[in-house]
């Protein structure tokens, strides 16, 4: 319908085709109310667990040496 008005009137065909058919201007104003989605956010390790899994230094196969007294002078 639209090109057979087009035929006689450009501008008006120009004006009903933007109005009624095109989709692109539809879409982005569909976009523009559209509810936002929330992404969830990315956990981060907490200190916890960065305790719980960093190896446990106080099974280490060497023993810490008995540290000597000062003298005094």
């Amino acid at each position: 319908m639209i090109e057979a008005i087009r035929l006689s009137d450009k501008r008006h065909a120009d004006a009903l085709h933007r109005r009624y058919c095109d989709f692109w201007l539809v879409d982005g104003e569909m976009e523009l109310h559209a509810p936002k989605a929330e992404k969830e956010p990315e956990l981060a390790p907490s200190a916890t667990n960065v305790e719980v899994n960093a190896p446990d230094i106080s099974t280490s196969a060497e023993e810490p040496r008995p540290r000597k007294a000062k003298k005094a002078k």
